[in-house]
């Protein structure tokens, strides 16, 4: 909602949005497309781990980024940044805005926390500017900022992610609701090196057993997900080489399961590692323990309807 607030006389529209997380359920790499990326099929969920962005509009003619948090970008290289940009620059509009983001989702930890902040900025300024974009033109925005950011355009609890990850299915039958501890260890971690690894470890592969196939799971979009027991779908083809990159995020995942957590799974090109748990008490019971350790940050989150 857009409220309209009166400081010092001065009318300044604002709005607030939530900025949610995501997992990666499933997550295959098909192959490296013509434009540098990779062609990916992927489960999204989107869970209750939140920023929460606040926009105003200012006098000052520029964008502005504000945030508690040390460890993102503060100018253009935010993708926040460059939502507000893209719509200024496409839409020819002049209007300033102070974008500030109040920081839950640790950064560079396969948790889609900077998309996510993309398409909040995208949807605030579709209603701060009544710009009536409508969802094809928000997509088409969102494509060009980051694989990952149609998703939260979707507004999907759970959705099938196709292409680079733009190409949005929602799961309308998957009715599942998740609880899960996530772990994210002190570390960032590049999609880009991961996927270069990635490309070197499949290339020598080949090289080694030219005859040998890719090993790609068959795809699960034929499938009626919700009559699918969990475990059958968790899968990350990308879970090896972060694992040989950052052995400590291998040894969060065993650290997990040693809790009892059977269905653990590293998100995106990591260093989140989540477990799923029944409920959530037993969720807190278990985020208690790893609480302890200084060099994690430990949530307790369920999916987001």
């Amino acid at each position: 909602p857009v409220r309209r607030l009166n400081e010092d006389s001065l009318m300044i529209k604002t709005v607030r949005l939530t900025s949610w997380a995501k997992l990666n359920l499933y997550l295959e790499v098909l192959g490296k497309r013509q434009d540098g990326y990779h062609n990916i099929s992927t489960i999204f969920e989107r869970i209750s781990l939140a920023d929460e962005i606040t926009i105003n509009e200012t006098d000052n003619g520029h964008i502005k980024i504000e945030s508690d948090a040390r460890d993102i970008p503060k100018n253009s290289r935010n993708l926040a940044y460059k939502a507000a940009a893209l719509l200024r620059d496409d839409l020819g509009i002049r209007k300033a805005v102070a974008i500030q983001i109040k920081k839950r989702i640790p950064a560079g930890a396969g948790l889609g926390g900077g998309s996510s902040n993309a398409a909040g900025v995208l949807l605030g300024l579709n209603q701060l500017w009544n710009l009536k974009l409508n969802k094809k033109k928000l997509l088409e925005y969102g494509a060009q900022l980051g694989s990952d950011v149609a998703f939260f355009l979707s507004g999907a609890s759970f959705a099938l992610g196709n292409g680079r990850g733009e190409k949005i299915k929602p799961l309308t039958n998957f009715k599942k609701r998740l609880w899960h501890v996530v772990a994210v260890p002190k570390l960032k971690v590049s999609t880009q090196k991961i996927y270069e690894e990635y490309d070197k470890s499949t290339a020598q592969m080949v090289r080694l057993r030219p005859s040998a196939s890719s090993g790609l799971r068959l795809p699960l979009a034929g499938a009626d997900l919700g009559k699918v027991p969990i475990k059958r779908i968790l899968f990350n083809r990308l879970e090896d080489v972060t694992f040989k990159r950052y052995p400590q995020v291998k040894k969060l995942k065993m650290r997990l399961k040693a809790q009892g957590m059977k269905n653990v799974l590293m998100s995106g090109s990591g260093g989140a590692v989540f477990g799923i748990v029944n409920s959530r008490k037993e969720g807190l019971r278990i985020a208690r323990i790893f609480s302890r350790d200084k060099d994690l940050k430990v949530f307790v989150a369920g999916t987001a309807r």
